[in-house]
């Protein structure tokens, strides 16, 4: 069996992450054109995972679940760093960006099947989700989104992400991604409520991502067969946790 995805495929692919994001920030293009990056990212993903000998065997379309966080690090890292990069300063956060996408590629070939690196894995892959939530969630103004447009920005971003959250190796996709749109719904209905909260930018980003993660951990524990009171516990806890921590910081912000 292969230990990992063709390396010199994926090089490429990275360096036309950081190449694409790295043009991006430098020629300050119009921002649609992140969308023919992140397809790129997307396609060239699943090109890569697809030839996992256990996907080999279940069809191309089982590797689809594997290409939504590669193809949005890109996106995610551009609008994060476009407020605040200039200069030099660029190539290395385009260099940074391109390296995640080799590691995310490189991280989910191993969740495929259980094996000695899918723990770690399955960890790099979960923070690189949480982060992309929050980047995106959070350029919600920088994009000039709101009303409707802003829900379904919200909601498309929670879809893609949590299929890489609730999935469980390479099995059953279309239950994967059923789940996954029933996650974004319920991250749409709560991106609405916030809307009549004092809670907007960078703080109403702040709040989803716990609320993302309560949603699609307890979900993922459902769809494993491992949801329980503890567990269900251990997920309310820290959601609160971070919420609370969240409104008693902006107590003291003023």
């Amino acid at each position: 069996m292969k230990s990992g995805p063709n390396c010199d495929r994926l090089t490429v692919l990275s360096c036309l992450a950081a190449v694409g994001l790295g043009s991006y920030l430098l020629l300050e293009p119009p921002r649609w054109w992140l969308l023919p990056l992140t397809l790129a990212m997307g396609v060239g993903a699943w090109l890569l995972i697809k030839d996992h000998p256990t996907l080999s065997v279940e069809g191309p379309l089982s590797a689809l679940a594997f290409a939504p966080l590669p193809a949005l690090i890109a996106p995610a890292a551009a609008l994060s760093l476009e407020p605040v990069l200039q200069g030099g300063w660029v190539i290395l956060g385009a260099a940074a960006a391109g390296a995640l996408v080799f590691g995310a590629v490189a991280a989910e070939w191993h969740t495929v099947v259980l094996g000695r690196r899918t723990a770690r894995a399955r960890v790099a892959l979960n923070l690189l989700c949480y982060l992309a939530a929050f980047a995106l969630y959070n350029s919600t103004d920088l994009l000039g989104f709101e009303g409707a447009v802003a829900l379904g920005w919200v909601g498309v971003v929670t879809v893609l992400l949590s299929v890489e959250l609730i999935r469980e190796g390479a099995t059953d996709n279309a239950r994967t991604w059923l789940y996954a749109l029933a996650s974004g719904v319920v991250l749409m209905e709560i991106r609405w409520t916030v809307a009549f909260w004092p809670l907007e930018g960078t703080m109403a980003a702040i709040f989803l991502v716990p609320v993302f993660y309560l949603v699609t951990g307890v979900i993922h524990s459902y769809f494993a067969g491992q949801l329980n009171r503890s567990t269900m516990l251990e997920f309310v806890g820290a959601t609160g946790a971070g919420l609370a921590i969240l409104f008693g910081a902006r107590q003291l912000a003023g």
